[in-house]
């Protein structure tokens, strides 16, 4: 997205590391090797307020899928009590390829 080029953001919204870095099958011993812990990223974007919006890339860690830890801004300047934006969401209503008048 041009967008995120413009911020410096690369890469996709969410990349996650592998569980698994070294690649070994489960049931070949693995169960008794200490897992890594996930890397996970996500885009936020920052609500300004003139209604522009930023892109800012941050690390993510504990959730409780209502509420999730930000454990470090990658990309971009947060505060506490800044506005974010995580998902839009669009009608169903309007199925794909269609023209929207």
């Amino acid at each position: 997205m041009a967008r995120y080029k413009q911020y410096g953001i690369e890469g996709s919204e969410r990349t996650q590391a592998t569980d698994d870095p070294a690649g070994t099958e489960p049931g070949a011993g693995a169960q008794n090797l200490p897992r890594s812990p996930k890397a996970d990223t996500a885009v936020v974007w920052k609500l300004h307020r003139d209604n522009t919006i930023e892109p800012v890339k941050v690390s993510l860690g504990i959730t409780d899928h209502a509420y999730t830890e930000v454990t470090a801004l990658l990309n971009g300047e947060l505060k506490q009590g800044d506005d974010v934006i995580i998902r839009s969401i669009t009608s169903k209503a309007q199925g794909p390829g269609t023209i929207r008048r």
